[in-house]
């Protein structure tokens, strides 16, 4: 599990900046979409400032891209390999049948 210390602000700026930059978005109108201003969304873009989960989510959903990508870096793939091992099990889990009584054995 990713902490929030392991994720690299520089890293999740650039890939703002990237993600913004194709949209034609101005800092100031990326940041309207966090409501924040155009000098605090500079700083997230710079990694001065932390980008928030709520705010990851924001911008993951506009741009159309996985929150992981957005927040970690993972490809679509490393994404969907995960997905793949978090799905829960398809087997049907087997039944055990406990007897309600036990066969009495005459003792005698």
């Amino acid at each position: 599990m990713i902490v929030e210390s392991e994720i690299s602000t520089v890293a999740v700026g650039r890939r703002l900046c990237r993600l913004r930059t194709e949209a034609r978005l101005s800092n100031k109108e990326a940041g309207q979409l966090i409501h924040v201003c155009a000098a605090t969304y500079a700083k997230i873009e710079r990694g001065r400032r932390a980008l928030k989960p709520r705010e990851a989510v924001v911008f993951a959903v506009r741009y159309g891209v996985d929150v992981r990508w957005v927040t970690c870096g993972l490809s679509p793939k490393e994404c969907e390999v995960i997905d793949v091992i978090r799905r829960p099990e398809t087997v049907p889990t087997p039944k055990v049948s406990t007897p309600l009584a036990w066969p009495v054995r005459n003792v005698g």
